[in-house]
């Protein structure tokens, strides 16, 4: 193995293939290392994952899944994709007002991303943070920010009724207009096969035609 394959080897063994987001193993690493004291862990929730997967397919999912990976890492250094619709973010020394403007970041990024899908994927997450203390694990802090995220829903669900008609409403719709691109290619290309057998069939009339004169003409040439 060169170097080059060992440098891979070790990307793909601490890296999420769909996201590019570093994995459980770089995040065990991270475990080991003990004081946690400064750090701040971020729980990341990609917002209806499941209804995506159902309505649209797993495909667009994944669409959903990457372009949120990519976004955390394009604000954040330290982004983990722990499994399903979860990501964890680490930071060092990071408190208050500086969260809420990369929080902030993030939302506008995949809002613009969003858009570039012409809003049929809807990209929405939710946050949960937890600060490290002396005598905290990782693990500890994870679940932490977890439970932030689950309160942060829990108090969010009496003022979401409208909202998540919104939300069923985007999917519908996204469903809708996959339907619809899905049908109109359908019938192009059902239009450009029923061409073709037309095309064919005045092929086929013209050769006919042809060889009909080419024997008209020989026997012509025989009965001189």
């Amino acid at each position: 193995m060169n170097e080059q394959e060992q440098t891979d080897y070790k990307y793909l063994a601490f890296h999420d293939a769909m996201t590019g987001c570093k994995n459980r193993k770089a995040l065990e690493e991270v475990a080991q290392k003990g004081d946690i004291s400064k750090l701040t862990a971020i729980s990341v929730t990609v917002c209806d994952l499941g209804k995506i997967n159902a309505s649209l397919g797993h495909r667009y999912g994944d669409l959903v899944l990457q372009a949120v990976g990519e976004t955390l890492q394009s604000v954040y250094k330290h982004v983990y994709r722990l499994g399903g619709d979860e990501f964890l973010v680490l930071l060092e020394g990071a408190r208050g007002e500086i969260l809420t403007r990369m929080e902030t970041e993030v939302r506008r990024r995949l809002a613009l991303c969003e858009a570039e899908h012409a809003n049929v994927l809807p990209m929405q997450v939710t946050f949960g943070y937890a600060y490290g203390t002396s005598g905290k694990n990782l693990y500890a802090l994870m679940d932490e920010a977890d439970g932030a995220y689950v309160n942060a829903q829990a108090e969010k669900q009496e003022e979401k009724p409208k909202a998540d008609g919104e939300k069923e409403n985007a999917i519908a719709t996204s469903e809708h207009v996959l339907e619809t691109a899905h049908v109109a290619y359908s019938w192009d290309v059902y239009e450009k096969s029923r061409k073709r057998r037309q095309n064919a069939m005045r092929l086929r009339k013209s050769i006919g035609v042809l060889v009909s004169l080419c024997l008209l003409c020989a026997m012509l040439v025989l009965w001189q």
